[in-house]
């Protein structure tokens, strides 16, 4: 068997399926292998483990032997207990079932995702081999996944100290005998052959002897083994060229001189050793020369070995598959997926979304907000088989009649749970919807496995290939995003809508006949449906936000269920294609807007010039043009250029601060989404995002009055900013209300008023307020240079905080005082315009220009209104506050 020949492969299967070729099967047989049988049974593991790593899929391969029958021969010893060590302490068939087709076997592999033990968590990755050492006594020890998980769990305090394990007792005084054999090696005094040294083997030194001629790739892997060992414990001591009982012998005795030997030494530290946090010097070593009678037979090479965080021998073995591609994981990625589970034990934090997600379902199950969540969505009643949601259900019967005969061929009898319908199971999850087809709906039932049921004008291999991809989509996100722990596949079905020509409906069968599971991947009972459900309802909440990365907060990536009814059910964008959304501060108004980008490319197959986003600030237009997902202008550069000829669909975020200017941006947004020449089946989507409580201006904003706005509807649940802070911004919302009616606009107030009491902050994330009265600004560019400086030293991130002044102005007169203060911290902390963002500096800018963005910490300086629009001051309060997330400073002189 060729290595070349382990390849990710597409069948009929709507799932991943690793080929490795032939193998020899059976004991008996495998037991007469003189070749190839190590590859065969890495090759089936190596498999395995990307699988389990990638939630799970099947293994296929041609069995070569002659008359082989599964049931009777299995696969062979050193295969199953292969398997069952990338598992453990799990039984095999909890991960591996397997199913012969004639000469073909295949294993069917279950994801590791979501794996839990009395103790808690186990870790969070299948591995061969981690290839991490610990020194116990005077041995180095390999360690196991769940050794090594609970290794880091014990070493996160390093990181945070920066400060090694400490020596203790007898300990010390080893250390230091062998620091004067160390330090003699340093000095290049030459050693004499026969003499004992004056400290013995240990936990903390350790003597090999390579007496005979040099054997570079022993010597190496000793080495790589022995410094990861010392590195991973207290530190320590390492002598080549020295017995067993300390006698020095001397090695490398095929090298003509010390720097020979150095130069080797250090080509091999060179490769493979890798330690987290990265250390340059954390392996120092000197050669000395052995001599007998004054001539030199050889080298004594020291080595002193100081603690790290973590260090690996070599990579880890540790495979996923990623563009169907079997890829092994970087060593540094290895460590942040095993780290996971709590994002802050380890200070450089790359948060891989998927675990993260997963983590987040497991804290939403534990709290049981995600059985609450989960009710919301997909309500399963006692002894029934439902069809839902019936809205959706009901405009397709109209829509298409015939539907009503379908949907019999996808209930089966006597089963418990959801045929949840949906315009597009595609565009649910991010994926282009085909135009050849009507509906998806996805069948979770008892007695079961998942069916994505695809009603299509007609039958075709494209329709197919759509639903089986739909299918395989489902399946990898309910287990990868939504955590699902169980075996699970959901297997594709065509149904064919009934048209004038063709009355009857027929089931696609072709592809259901040689698509076989197990037993064991029906849905058994009603539990067991209710957890996919769960982990459905997580996949269809999530959302992408570096933003709850920042305050590893997990309700900052679900969307709430009022987002999830705006986006997916009450308001189809297929039909409904103008839509007002009135947004309270912090209820995600420029979330839905860039998933509703994403519906809009998936539903109508756009590209991403036949989208425009319009917004008023330059700083948001770079922040959601760095998506890439459509084109993004101000509102100044939308009426000043012509003609967006291209553009079928338009997009207005914070549009409470547009104005009014000729010609009117409204009007020209309303003639384009109509344009009968790019338009020509009809208008397309013009949805306007806004929020008059964070009015900037008091221009007129060319927007319809608010009784002329239909359809509209409003978002009142707040999501992103703390309660405090949500508290806080309440107050000045409630003087915004009183100015509107003082100024007889009773209209707005009451519009205001409405949106206001039916407001809810959902989360419980205190978060913090402080309100800090400065007599003089230079107090308080000390304030804030002060508070800057703790928030670094504590793990917060440069472009975690921002600073924000009334006017632009104002910001640039703060920037050289701030920016003299801040020359006195290390690193050195550069300032900057939120132009970049999201970026690697401290934002200092207007809050005006900030509008639509956000941080974790807000800085906010004496924010006032120009005196001719002094009305509006309450209105730039709520604009600051509403920028925070987690803590707002707020510096008044």
């Amino acid at each position: 068997m060729d290595r070349g020949n382990v390849r990710v492969i597409e069948n009929d299967y709507p799932d991943l399926v690793v080929d490795i070729g032939e193998a020899v099967l059976g004991e008996k047989q495998r037991k007469k292998m003189k070749n190839n049988r190590e590859l065969e049974k890495q090759n089936i593991i190596k498999a395995a483990c990307g699988l389990i790593n990638s939630g799970g899929g099947i293994i296929t391969l041609r069995v070569r032997n002659e008359m082989y029958k599964y049931e009777n021969d299995g696969t062979g010893l050193d295969i199953t207990e292969g398997l069952h060590n990338l598992v453990k302490p799990e039984n095999l068939s909890e991960f591996f079932e397997f199913l012969q087709q004639d000469k073909s076997l295949l294993i069917f592999v279950k994801s590791w995702t979501g794996r839990t033990d009395q103790n808690g968590k186990l870790p969070r990755l299948c591995t061969i081999k981690c290839n991490v050492y610990q020194r116990e006594q005077a041995r180095n020890l390999h360690l196991s996944t769940m050794e090594v998980d609970h290794f880091l769990n014990k070493r996160k305090k390093f990181v945070q100290s920066r400060q090694g394990p400490e020596v203790r007792g007898n300990d010390v005084a080893i250390m230091e005998l062998a620091k004067v054999v160390f330090e003699k090696a340093k000095s290049k005094c030459p050693f004499k052959s026969g003499v004992k040294l004056s400290v013995a083997e240990s936990k903390h030194v350790e003597y090999k002897e390579f007496s005979s001629s040099l054997n570079l790739t022993k010597m190496k892997e000793k080495l790589y083994e022995c410094i990861s060992a010392f590195a991973n414990a207290e530190g320590g001591f390492l002598f080549f060229g020295v017995d067993d009982e300390s006698k020095v012998v001397g090695c490398a005795n095929d090298f003509p001189n010390c720097d020979a030997v150095h130069e080797k030494i250090a080509e091999m530290l060179e490769h493979s050793l890798i330690s987290y946090p990265s250390e340059e010097n954390y392996v120092e070593f000197h050669v000395a020369e052995v001599l007998e009678e004054l001539k030199c037979i050889g080298y004594l090479i020291a080595f002193r070995v100081k603690p790290c965080y973590v260090t690996f021998a070599h990579k880890p073995e540790c495979w996923k598959i990623e563009d169907k591609e079997i890829k092994s994981l970087e060593p540094n990625e290895w460590l942040e997926m095993m780290t996971a589970t709590d994002p802050g034990k380890y200070k450089v934090i790359f948060i891989v979304k998927n675990v993260y997600l997963v983590i987040i379902s497991c804290v939403l199950n534990k709290a049981g907000r995600l059985d609450k969540l989960q009710n919301k969505l997909f309500k399963v009643n006692r002894d029934e088989l439902k069809h839902m949601p019936d809205d959706l259900y009901q405009d397709l019967s109209q829509e298409y009649p015939g539907l009503r005969n379908v949907v019999p061929e996808m209930k089966p009898s006597g089963s418990v749970g959801l045929l949840i319908f949906s315009r597009s199971w595609a565009v649910d999850i991010d994926l282009p919807k085909s135009p050849d087809i009507i509906c998806d709906a996805l069948l979770i039932a008892t007695n079961n496995t998942p069916v994505l049921y695809t009603v299509a004008k007609q039958k075709n291999n494209e329709v197919l290939q759509h639903s089986k991809k739909t299918a395989f989509n489902l399946k990898q996100k309910i287990v990868n995003v939504g955590g699902y722990a169980g075996k699970l596949c959901v297997i594709p079905k065509i149904l064919q809508y009934p048209s004038e020509e063709n009355s009857d409906t027929s089931v696609e069968e072709t592809e259901d006949e040689s698509i076989q599971y197990p037993h064991s991947y029906l849905l058994g009972h009603s539990t067991t449906v209710q957890d996919v459900l769960k982990a459905l309802t997580i996949v269809l909440l999530n959302f992408r936000s570096f933003l709850s990365y920042d305050l590893s907060c997990e309700f900052l990536s679900l969307l709430t269920i009022e987002q999830f009814n705006i986006l997916h059910s009450r308001f189809n964008i297929e039909k409904c294609k103008k839509l007002f959304i009135h947004g309270l501060p912090g209820t995600g108004k420029t979330i839905i807007a860039m998933q509703l980008i994403e519906r809009i490319r998936n539903t109508f197959n756009c590209e991403s010039h036949e989208i425009l986003y319009i917004c008023e600030n330059q700083p948001l237009r770079n922040f959601i043009q760095q998506r890439d997902l459509c084109t993004c202008v101000t509102r100044t550069t939308f009426i000043k250029e012509d003609p967006f000829n291209k553009v079928k669909h338009i997009i207005a975020d914070e549009a409470q601060n547009f104005r009014a200017e000729s010609p009117n941006w409204y009007d020209k947004a309303e003639g384009i989404r109509k344009n009968p020449h790019t338009h020509p089946n009809g208008p397309g989507v013009f949805w306007i995002f806004m929020d008059y409580f964070q009015t900037s201006h008091t221009s007129e904003t060319g927007l319809p009055n608010i009784n002329e706005q239909d359809p509209e509807t409003e978002l009142t649940v707040i999501v992103r900013n703390a309660k405090r802070i949500h508290k806080f911004a309440r107050k000045a919302m409630e003087q915004i209300i009183e100015i509107q009616f003082g100024q007889s606009d009773r209209q707005h107030a009451v519009h205001l008023r409405n949106l206001l009491d039916a407001s809810a902050c959902v989360h419980s994330f205190p978060g913090m307020l402080y309100i800090e009265e400065c007599e003089t600004r230079h107090a308080i560019v000390q304030y804030i240079a002060t508070k800057i400086k703790d928030y670094l030293k504590n793990g917060y991130a440069k472009k975690q905080i921002a600073i924000l002044c009334s006017t632009k102005a104002d910001s640039e007169f703060y920037k050289p005082q701030l920016e003299k203060q801040l020359r006195k911290i290390r690193p050195i902390v550069s300032l900057g315009t939120a132009d970049g963002a999201p970026c690697d500096w401290i934002v200092l800018d207007s809050i005006r220009r900030f509008s639509g963005l956000e941080r974790s910490i807000i800085f906010g300086i004496n924010p006032k209104a120009h005196a001719s629009q002094h009305e509006i001051e309450p209105n730039l309060m709520v604009c600051l506050a509403s920028r925070a997330m987690a803590q707002l400073h707020l510096c008044i002189f």
